[in-house]
Parts: C-alpha cells; sequence; structure tokens
C-alpha cells in the first residue's frame, strides 16, 4: 500500500487532536466498510470557524482525512466550509489509493454534521 508524503506526515503527527473546551458544535461520523470512527469539534463565531478539532478511532487515512480536514476548515466561512468534499480532502492529502477512498467519508460526514447543527 503506497500512501502519499502529505498522507503519512498527517498520520503519525496529526494536527489539532482533542477536543475542544467549549464548542460552538461537534458531529460524529462512521465509516459505511470499516470500523472508523471520528467526532469533529468546532468553535467560532456566527459566521467563521475559528478552530477545529478532532477524535478518531480510525486507519492511517481516516486519521489523516481528519488532520487535513481541521486544517482546511482554520478561520474560513461557514460557506467556504460547506464547499469541502471528498475529492478536496484527497487532493490536499496529495491522494488515497482507490481502496481506501471510503475512508475519507467520515471526515466530510461529521462536518457535514457539525455544520448543520451551526446557529448563526
Amino acid at each position: 500500500m503506497i500512501y502519499s508524503k502529505i498522507l503519512l506526515d498527517h498520520f503519525l503527527n496529526p494536527r489539532n487532536v482533542g477536543r475542544l473546551d467549549h464548542p460552538a458544535v461537534c458531529g460524529e461520523a462512521a465509516g459505511d466498510k470499516c470500523r472508523d470512527s471520528v467526532i469533529l469539534f468546532l468553535a467560532g463565531d456566527g459566521e467563521k470557524i475559528m478552530q477545529a478539532k478532532f477524535l478518531a478511532k480510525a486507519c492511517a487515512v481516516a486519521t489523516a482525512a481528519m488532520s487535513v480536514l481541521t486544517e482546511m476548515l482554520a478561520e474560513v466561512k461557514i460557506d467556504e466550509a460547506r464547499r469541502i468534499d471528498t475529492a478536496a480532502i484527497i487532493e490536499r492529502l496529495g491522494g488515497v489509493p482507490p481502496h481506501k477512498l471510503d475512508c475519507v467519508t467520515p471526515a466530510v460526514r461529521a462536518l457535514q454534521t457539525c455544520l448543520s447543527r451551526w446557529s448563526k
């Protein structure tokens, strides 16, 4: 199995791991084909995400996807966050092996759950 250097770096040195003390919202998601489980915590004002953290019990790809996602969410407006999808995360990871593409899905689902709960 060949992973990009970016994906490996985010798996071995994940960014923004942990809980937020006072998140505006949190969202959980799990993989369909595997046992990956993630929780995303977001804080910010009504218009902008100021901080994102995550917890994961997941494979290398799902963990790296969450790490990259939290970086993508740094100081981004809610409308911009709504446009983040699996393709954007995969591109930011430098690619994902075809048989591991579904491992990015929990990150996007957790984000969608958070955004559906976000109040303006």
